[in-house]
């Protein structure tokens, strides 16, 4: 026998109330009933041919049509189809003392004792243990708890005053699943809110990284989340991916309950005084690098932002280095967050964050490099930018290692308006970054050719002489100047253009070539060789 981890038979009803009836599983699976017939015989074989529990037999056998009253007889009787046959049952735990329970009696040996499954038109899956006695099957029991779940609920009850163990992936379960009758109905019991420090060898597969209060935060389920939080549950406990439940609090699951925002702010806000009372860190960042501020910017919760300030929260913390388009929100620092969320109030949240401190020309991260300024104009942000500036957002200021600035950002990205408003407010044009590529350098070698079209009409109106722009500068590397780069691009409209606006063919590089030596195609070599004779 496999040594696998198994399930109880309150797990299962946690797991799978809810799910689809016999016949929305035909629908889905389609096909006649003979042939949805067949399929669970070749189920019910499968499972047969993958052995037993502790002892090794798996037997099908009938149960009673008046076993039990009709509503019980519903809660029994057909194999789960979706079980993964390698996981095994086990008897229920007693308890010490036993609690006298008829309805949990006469349901456990409904489902345990052979001689009560007889004669049934529905198949029962049970195990025989070591000793040959039948115990709780595990995967076999279906129920509804779609419209009210009223048999569901009693099979939870008579599962636990019956003995059956209450353990926190039950309730664990039963969250993530949104059975909240059933997880009400846990709490009241007295069910474990937090994994158990020690390695439990009968944890469910696939659960181990589920927390109960993330589960309801998600689903907006405040009454059970309150619950658990009077309970004692973890408020810094850790879900996959390090998501902690307050950055959970800010995440709303599809399908879960819908407030207004109005209504669901204040909630939110309510949530995080009680969690940072408890003791929840608030600087708490994702495997990603989220932490609860950049959340808050990107859903526009303004009075959370504050809240979350004031209880501590490091402004500058910074979130994902990365060029994952699914992270792009959240790279960089609150602001960044906050002038990216296209939410209506971006500038009261930029605002907020000035008066916390927040460092206004910071950039993303260092693979990017892109201020806050220019996220903002990006976004077209324009009363946001003015803030910016007038809090002491600079221009020219450098924002990577490569020495470039605030506009040489913007020419590689090719946003000419954010150039044009970037040298209103007297942004230079002629600045070279560490290797000595100036604005038209950037643009021409990023094929950005509405940026180079800008920056040479400033020529031609007068406004900025070709110096200024870098018309003829030589870069650093192999000492050349825009129009070499145009011509190894082998680009004939660009290099005509530069032509006609001053740029120099008789400048040479490195390697003491001119720009028709640099010259790949007849057409531009004809076009240098034109240039050169009306030259001389």
């Amino acid at each position: 026998m496999h040594n696998v981890r198994k399930e109880t038979p309150l797990f299962l009803v946690c797991k799978w109330a809810g799910e689809l009836d016999e016949k929305e599983r035909e629908k889905t699976e389609g096909g006649t009933a003979e042939e949805s017939t067949e399929r669970r015989g070749s189920r019910d074989r499968q499972l047969q041919h993958n052995g037993g529990g502790a002892g090794g037999q798996v037997e099908m056998i009938g149960g009673a049509d008046n076993a039990l009253d009709r509503h019980l007889d519903e809660l029994s009787a057909r194999l789960l189809a979706e079980a993964v046959p390698s996981l095994f049952s086990f008897p229920v735990i007693p308890r010490d003392p036993p609690r006298p329970n008829p309805d949990a009696e006469e349901l456990i040996s409904y489902y345990s004792d052979i001689d009560a499954c007889s004669d049934s038109d529905r198949e029962i899956q049970y195990e025989r243990d070591a000793d040959g006695d039948p115990v709780v099957p595990v995967y076999n029991v279906k129920v509804d708890n779609g419209d009210g779940g009223e048999e569901a609920l009693r099979l939870v009850e008579a599962l636990i005053d019956g003995g059956a163990e209450l353990h926190y992936y039950t309730l664990a379960i039963a969250c993530e699943e949104q059975n909240w009758k059933i997880a009400k109905i846990l709490l009241r019991k007295g069910v474990p809110v937090n994994k158990p420090e020690e390695h439990s060898e009968n944890h469910p597969l696939g659960w181990e990284g589920t927390v109960p209060l993330a589960s309801a935060f998600r689903a907006r389920e405040w009454d059970v989340a309150r619950d658990l939080l009077e309970k004692g549950a973890d408020v810094n406990a850790l879900e996959g991916g390090g998501i902690s439940p307050l950055l959970s609090l800010f995440v709303r699951r599809h399908g879960g309950k819908e407030d207004d925002d109005a209504e669901e702010e204040e909630r939110v806000v309510t949530f995080i005084e009680t969690l940072v009372e408890k003791g929840a860190d608030v600087d708490a960042q994702s495997a990603l690098g989220e932490s609860a501020l950049h959340t808050v910017c990107s859903r526009g919760y303004a009075r959370a932002l504050k809240v979350l300030l004031e209880k501590g929260a490091n402004v500058h913390l910074k979130g994902p280095s990365t060029l994952d388009h699914l992270n792009f929100k959240n790279s960089g620092t609150a602001l960044h967050s906050a002038v990216k969320s296209g939410k209506a109030n971006v500038r009261e949240m930029v605002q907020i964050l000035i008066d916390h401190k927040a460092n206004v020309n910071t950039i993303d991260s260092p693979l990017t490099a892109v201020p806050v300024l220019l996220s903002a104009l990006y976004e077209r942000e324009m009363e946001t930018v003015e803030l910016l500036l007038a809090n002491g957002a600079r221009v020219n200021e450098i924002v990577d290692d490569n020495g470039a600035t605030v506009v040489h950002k913007a020419c590689t990205a090719g946003r000419r308006d954010a150039i044009e408003f970037l040298v209103q407010k007297g942004a230079s044009l002629s600045w070279c970054d560490k290797k000595g590529n100036c604005c038209l350098h950037l643009a021409v070698s990023s094929e950005e050719f509405e940026v180079v079209k800008y920056l040479l009409s400033l020529i031609a109106s007068g406004q900025k002489s070709g110096a200024a722009v870098g018309l003829n500068r030589k870069n650093e590397a192999l000492k050349f100047t825009p129009l070499h780069i145009a011509i190894r691009m082998d680009d004939s409209g660009l290099i005509a253009s530069l032509l006609s606006h001053g740029a120099d063919i008789r400048m040479r590089t490195k390697a003491n070539q001119t720009a028709i030596d640099l010259a790949r195609s007849p057409e531009v070599k004809l076009l240098l060789e034109e240039r050169e004779q009306s030259l001389d």
